[in-house]
């Protein structure tokens, strides 16, 4: 840092009366003082910086709502009492049986029953009714319906099966809808690595309701809200290559809705690298990164370029001793966690040893919610050589990469050359400042002879 600071000192100033006139010569120098201080060059200068990929993200899929199949319509008469209809599951699940214009003040009886006869649900009732059944895929069921009361009554009955389940291992966002009453829309999502997954209901239909659950592979329940409720989504932990069961069951009203997959990023290696852009983007969101220390020594691991209330945990665990966390750092703040040492002053990394850093959304709370964030890694002054190494050798092709010591040196070329320009103008000032004080002189020794001035009073007058 340079600043420069310019004293102006008067030399001397004479004012003399004369017959033809009045002149006063004001002499100045100008002193200049310098103070140079030099600036500590983070990672001797180098800055290699990886911009990380959003979570996964695609087009969303639209999934188709399943037609309604009429059986068939008719007229129960005491000539034609009943009238059944043979069907066949396509696949397991939920299927609605509907019977609709029934005729005024007329009920219909009936039911479906399975291949031996059993009763699987009744179809009593009058007005425009149905029932939600469990049926099974290449199972042969039979449908009647007959009169109940009333005189001659029409009738059409029909039937809306249950959906073929979706995969949406590969999907982050599906559009679909509910029909009827206990109705349930089956997905299956097989993640690709360990980790943090997010399913959450968006856009649905007004004042409807959704439950939202999940089953794993031993048909265990591990998620279970309900969407327009207290929470619409939930953030659950899953293993990779395990298949899991995702439900939306109709539990008020019916409608459409937008399933939303926030999926767990996979571990990037980091090594070398002294900046990390990436962000936070679903509630309860970790990302890890991979972490090879070149040297030993003390490194400043930190979360830079937060929004205001944004305080992700930071925390970095120690691979090669079974993934013991070793430091922690929540928006560069002491976390509760006392085991852990808070690394703002730096953490005693070992050269050829691998660790993790791992940032986590905070989870509840003012300071929660998604947001950027730059891991800023300060390596130990040993490593500089390793840094330039690491951008030469194409490890890095980021436009933000750079040696900011070249910038120092450019700055300091500029700084010599101001020095110099200033040194100039300084002798041309003390030049002049002499010049001035000869013609003072001369101007004195003129009044002297003239008698203008005596010797006394050039004295008073000095």
């Amino acid at each position: 840092m340079k600043s420069k600071r310019k004293n102006m000192i008067m030399a001397g100033m004479l004012s003399v009366s004369m017959a033809w006139g009045c002149s006063c010569f004001p002499v100045w120098a100008e002193e200049e003082t310098e103070e140079t201080t030099e600036d500590t060059v983070k990672n001797g200068g180098i800055e290699n910086v990886l911009t990380a990929d959003s979570i996964f993200t695609a087009d969303p899929v639209q999934v188709e709502e399943e037609p309604e199949v009429v059986l068939g319509e008719g007229t129960v008469t005491e000539e034609t009492p009943s009238f059944e209809y043979a069907y066949t599951a396509p696949r397991d699940g939920r299927y609605y049986i509907k019977v609709t214009d029934v005729s005024a003040n007329c009920y219909i009886d009936g039911g479906i029953y399975d291949n031996l006869g059993n009763t699987v649900d009744d179809l009593w009732g009058s007005g425009d009714h149905g029932t939600m059944v469990q049926l099974e895929e290449g199972h042969d069921y039979t449908i009647k319906i007959s009169q109940y009361s009333g005189k001659n009554s029409n009738f059409k009955v029909s039937v809306t099966a249950q959906k073929e389940t979706t995969d949406i291992s590969e999907i982050s966002e599906v559009k679909d809808q509910i029909t009827f009453d206990q109705q349930k829309n089956v997905y299956t999502f097989t993640p690709k690595v360990n980790g943090n997954y997010r399913f959450e209901i968006t856009d649905k239909t007004a004042n409807a309701k959704f439950k939202l659950m999940a089953w794993d592979a031993y048909d265990s329940n591990i998620m279970d809200v309900t969407a327009g409720g207290y929470e619409d989504g939930k953030t659950i932990e899953l293993e990779a290559d395990t298949t899991y069961t995702i439900q939306v069951r109709q539990y008020k009203g019916v409608g459409q809705y937008t399933l939303h997959i926030c999926q767990q990023k996979e571990k990037i290696d980091v090594s070398g690298y002294t900046e990390i852009n990436d962000k936070i983007e679903f509630d309860q969101q970790s990302t890890g990164y991979k972490f090879v220390a070149p040297v030993t020594g003390t490194y400043v691991i930190q979360l830079a370029n937060l929004r205001s209330n944004f305080e992700p945990q930071c925390i970095v665990y120690d691979m090669d001793a079974d993934g013991e966390p070793i430091a922690a750092n929540k928006g560069g703040l002491m976390t509760d966690y006392s085991i852990f040492s808070s690394y703002d002053n730096g953490v005693e990394l070992e050269a050829d040893r691998e660790y993790q850093i791992r940032v986590n959304e905070s989870g509840a709370g003012t300071h929660s919610g998604d947001g950027d964030y730059t891991i800023s890694i300060t390596y130990p002054e040993e490593a500089n050589d390793y840094l330039k190494d690491f951008q030469s050798s194409g490890n890095t092709n980021k436009e933000d990469n750079k040696d900011v010591t070249k910038n120092k040196e450019e700055k300091t070329d500029a700084s010599t050359t101001d020095n110099d320009a200033e040194a100039s103008e300084t002798e041309q000032l003390k030049q002049e400042n002499a010049e001035l004080k000869a013609e003072l002189e001369s101007i004195k020794e003129m009044l002297k002879e003239n008698g203008i001035v005596s010797d006394d009073e050039e004295e008073t007058d000095n």
